[in-house]
């Protein structure tokens, strides 16, 4: 879901709509944990004061084959249902009904520092998950077949026919190659392994994606980007031998969105935050990742998140209604570490 998709969403479903967030376990054993969690959610949506029918058939029939990324998102507004696909896992919580809340799926496609690597190679490709600080080994999700398995299915001689011919009446056949030649044929079944990964990630890697890192040895690379399925993926080459491990990750994903040095930038009480952001005087917003409701890199190892929390029962004050505002009037949102932002209060740039 792209940001546009999300501006339409919070204008289409501006009240009574509830918000569900789903992630998927951090320990999958066998799909055992997630048939814990799942169950858990469907007890606590039977409880829940608003209108929940839809999101509840939804997540009777999801499993977690149908995960793209490591989370998702459910919005229902009266029989109305739409779904959203995370990159990050997000805690299991609910909202409203209010408006939809839609300040984690914002959160994930500005998180600058995490991304998807693809490690292409002519054994078995890997995909991982960097956090923004960790690297996650989902290769097991990615159902792709072994180069040799391709080569098994696409035998050289199966694209080669002959035709018989006879000379002067003799009765004598010759046999004549319509076919190609062996080097020809290597790289269709190259190209054919190729094609083949990236059906595979498509099934994996949530669509508003917006960059994928492909690592492996230099021709392997280039020519595997360049069958890329999706335009709107930024598919960026990294060439090294040794795969992941040749990777310097704090140069290629950088830091989440720092705080710009040369803007003038306040806090403000909620009160004149939410005044601001409706009258459309922000121009940025800057807020903590920990008020994005996303998993930090060093949780999850053991919280299956089996109790939904209430994102507008918790005590915090609840942003989402200034970064809708600011999002409707042409304003930006951006995501910082706690190391730049270490308070929930978010700071901001405003036009006047």
């Amino acid at each position: 879901m792209a940001l546009a998709d999300i501006k339409k969403l919070s204008t289409e479903f501006d009240k009574d709509v509830v918000s569900l967030y789903v992630p998927r376990p951090a320990i999958e054993a066998n799909g055992e944990k997630w048939r814990i969690l799942k169950k858990n959610l469907q007890q606590q949506l039977a409880e829940f004061e608003g209108r929940t029918d839809r999101i509840e058939a939804w997540l009777e029939g999801l499993e977690l084959s149908d995960f793209l990324g490591l989370g998702k998102a459910a919005f229902q507004k009266d029989d109305t249902l739409r779904t959203a696909d995370l990159n990050a896992r997000p805690k299991a919580m609910i909202a409203g009904p209010d408006a939809a809340f839609v300040s984690p799926l914002i959160a994930d496609i500005d998180n600058k520092a995490q991304g998807w690597i693809v490690e292409i190679n002519r054994e078995t490709p890997g995909l991982f998950f960097h956090d923004g600080q960790n690297v996650h080994d989902l290769s097991e999700r990615l159902n792709a077949p072994e180069f040799e398995e391709v080569v098994e299915r696409r035998e050289i001689m199966d694209d080669v026919f002959f035709h018989s011919a006879s000379r002067g009446g003799v009765g004598q056949s010759k046999f004549h190659s319509l076919g190609t030649d062996k080097s020809e044929e290597e790289d269709r079944t190259e190209e054919a392994y190729y094609r083949d990964v990236w059906s595979a990630l498509q099934h994996v890697i949530p669509a508003q994606s917006q960059n994928v890192h492909i690592v492996g040895e230099r021709g392997t690379v280039g020519h595997f980007s360049k069958l890329s399925p999706r335009e709107d993926w930024n598919v960026v080459q990294h060439q090294a031998g040794n795969g992941i491990a040749g990777l310097d990750l704090a140069s290629v994903f950088g830091e989440t969105s720092a705080l710009p040095d040369d803007q003038q930038l306040r806090p403000m009480n909620s009160d004149d935050l939410s005044e601001a952001a409706k009258q459309g005087r922000i121009a940025s917003i800057y807020m903590s990742n920990g008020s994005d409701l996303l998993e930090m890199a060093d949780e999850g190892a053991t919280d299956e998140h089996l109790s939904l929390r209430r994102v507008n029962q918790d005590g915090e004050e609840r942003l989402d209604d200034v970064v809708l505002h600011t999002l409707h009037n042409g304003g930006d949102i951006h995501f910082v570490s706690k190391a730049e932002l270490e308070s929930l209060v978010p700071l901001v740039e405003t036009r006047w």
